[in-house]
């Protein structure tokens, strides 16, 4: 399965590791990196694992920690990450 980052993704997640490291240190942030990477690894072996939206019903949202989470979507044999973000600092607009 092919993993297609959209630019808001790649920038929201550029952010959080700068973030992570200025504010937590490199040992965090590579936590959050390892968990992005076992997230995505679920959601190859299993696109549907994680929680469909009530009102797009081609978006998918996965918790990646505690305050983190991937919005996703596939498309055939692509999986696109649509954006990464902070669970505490907005209200999800998955649903």
């Amino acid at each position: 399965m092919n993993q297609i980052w959209t630019s808001k993704a790649e920038y929201q997640y550029s952010t959080i590791i700068t973030d992570l490291i200025t504010n937590w240190g490199n040992v965090i942030a590579q936590n959050f990196i390892n968990d992005v990477d076992t997230v995505l690894i679920r959601i190859v072996q299993n696109p549907n694992l994680f929680r469909i939206s009530k009102s797009r019903l081609y978006l998918r949202k996965a918790k990646i920690s505690k305050h983190n989470y991937l919005i996703y979507q596939i498309d055939q044999n692509d999986l696109i990450i649509l954006s990464i973000g902070y669970s505490r600092s907005k209200k999800s607009t998955l649903d």
